[in-house]
């Protein structure tokens, strides 16, 4: 259970430079051989009942998380078959898109596979920070956007670095600018690639920062999963997890 082979599913067929972007991009990853499974979709699901699939991509740790029982039909087989611990998840619009755009979302995608193997408090804490920052009430110094999370402006730096790799500075910087990102990835240009990210530090700064506004908020929401959310437990977790990082 959870460590079958590594699979890729192809429901949509990447053509020949795809093909051989990708296996450059597992390599340089290096990614496990076991409990993963890769879907690259011939599906958008735009409209799609749970707003999850209606992402560019998504990572989800089958063996730890509830199963999004709300989901494809050929995705939902693959978590209920419990062979696989990880899924990571591309649209189509993604597997049909430029490569630039083809090897940001995968990269993106398995940065956040990467993060939960190594705090998967990190992972729980992101699901309800993109339900708080998206509420209209909250004031907070930062922009409203999901790049303002530690959880996705790491994943955007991972992304950034592999798209240097491949296509050149100048490449990644003209994808950041292009107007189909609508100035949400220009925050990465003023940040030192050189310099490490701490996803998990940065997670405990960023919860201890707004601790008594997310508090207050999880107290007055109607949504039973946000109220379920508490802040001091989530704050204990990731503390563990930088604990064990530093022995």
């Amino acid at each position: 259970m959870w460590n079958s082979d590594t699979k890729i599913f192809f429901k949509e067929n990447l053509n020949l430079k795809k093909k051989e972007l990708l296996d450059k991009l597992l390599f340089e990853i290096s990614i496990p051989k076991i409990g993963i499974a890769i879907v690259f979709d011939n599906n958008d699901y735009s409209d799609y009942p749970n707003p999850l699939w209606r992402n560019q991509g998504l990572h989800l740790n089958i063996k730890l998380d509830d199963f999004e029982y709300e989901s494809p039909d050929h995705l939902l087989d693959i978590m209920e078959s419990k062979k696989f611990s990880n899924l990571i998840w591309i649209s189509n619009r993604i597997c049909r898109g430029d490569l630039i755009q083809f090897a940001w979302v995968i990269s993106h995608e398995f940065q956040h596979f990467v993060q939960d193997r190594i705090c998967h408090t990190v992972s729980l804490v992101n699901w309800f920070m993109i339900e708080w920052i998206s509420n209209n009430p909250i004031t907070i110094e930062e922009p409203k956007k999901s790049l303002s999370i530690p959880y996705e402006f790491d994943a955007e730096i991972a992304a950034y670095k592999m798209a240097i790799q491949f296509f050149g500075k100048p490449e990644a910087e003209r994808y950041i600018r292009s107007p189909r990102n609508d100035n949400n990835l220009i925050t990465l240009l003023k940040y030192d690639l050189t310099q490490p990210y701490d996803v998990v530090a940065e997670t405990v700064q960023f919860l201890n920062k707004y601790k008594n506004q997310i508090e207050d908020y999880v107290k007055k929401a109607s949504n039973p999963y946000v109220r379920s959310f508490n802040v001091k437990n989530a704050l204990h977790n990731l503390r563990k997890c930088l604990d064990t990082l530093e022995m």
